[in-house]
């Protein structure tokens, strides 16, 4: 199991700047289902951004949080299970 420290959020996500783009985006979606509408996963992006990609590196050592292999420095990564999959 990869011991984790949690590092800082990334300005992008954080939670009390109402301009950064984690809050808008939950505001979006919050109010999207407030209106009934359908969410789909292109409604979201402020988890893809490169600052949360490597935040997301550094916390678990450059290896994936679920099988804990290595990523490789060329390989892109992919955010999951922090919001639905495309279908």
């Amino acid at each position: 199991m990869i011991p984790v420290t949690r590092t800082d959020c990334p300005p992008s996500l954080d939670p009390n700047d109402p301009d950064a783009s984690g809050p808008k985006e939950f505001r979006k979606i919050r109010d999207m289902l407030a209106n009934g509408e359908t969410v789909k996963s292109d409604d979201f992006s402020a988890y893809g951004s490169r600052a949360v990609r490597e935040a997301l590196r550094e916390m678990f050592h450059g290896k994936c949080a679920y099988c804990e292999s290595k990523i490789a420095g060329s390989q892109d990564t992919d955010v999951e299970h922090y919001r639905p999959r495309r279908a």
